[in-house]
């Protein structure tokens, strides 16, 4: 079994590797946004939203980095960007997102 540090440093490898693919970038995000679920520190909140906006840069299609884009976003008090977030995530396979994230979306557009 890998540990985590193993895990990251396997994705920053590959970051190095492919540097225009999406998928190290989000799966990098989704691990630094689980730190930031476990410990509260809001340092892993940023880097969290720094990987999802690089592997939206690459993968702008793909509603699940934006969905979470938009979730870290709602956490920053970043509305106007979750709601871009979002709205890219509509756009492009919202049907697919859990009713949880739409209900986010939607509080975004009452408070904007």
């Amino acid at each position: 079994q890998q540990t985590k540090v193993e895990y990251e440093t396997e994705l920053d490898r590959a970051k190095n590797l492919c540097g225009r693919c999406a998928r190290p970038r989000y799966l990098s995000g989704l691990a630094k946004y689980d730190k930031y679920r476990q410990s509260k520190k809001t340092e892993f909140l940023n880097e969290a939203q720094k990987e999802f906006s690089a592997a939206v840069a690459r993968n702008p299609y793909n509603p699940k980095i934006n969905m979470l884009q938009g979730d870290i976003y709602t956490l920053q008090e970043k509305n106007k960007e979750a709601r871009k977030s979002y709205e890219m995530a509509m756009k492009h396979g919202w049907f697919a997102l859990p009713a949880r994230r739409k209900s986010n979306y939607l509080k975004i557009q009452i408070k904007t």
